[in-house]
């Protein structure tokens, strides 16, 4: 999927939740508020102290976040 030309996200019109941790290796967190921008609908949050397992090392946190986007 990484061949993918990230323009596509602007044709999805449906909310989308960009949620990085900070020390991330896999997926850098610096990039999420580009990706949110270019989609309709999208948010991006950063999680300081986390890395790719955001629901697992700061689940409460990354629950809160996620039960907010869903309202």
């Amino acid at each position: 999927m990484r061949s993918k030309d990230p323009a596509l996200l602007a044709k999805l019109d449906l909310p989308i939740l960009f949620l990085g941790g900070d020390e991330d290796c896999l997926f850098p967190a610096a990039a999420c508020p580009g990706f949110a921008a270019l989609a309709q609908k999208g948010k991006a949050v950063r999680i300081p102290k986390a890395g790719h397992s955001v629901y697992f090392e700061h689940a409460a946190e990354f629950n809160q976040i996620v039960e907010d986007f869903l309202q």
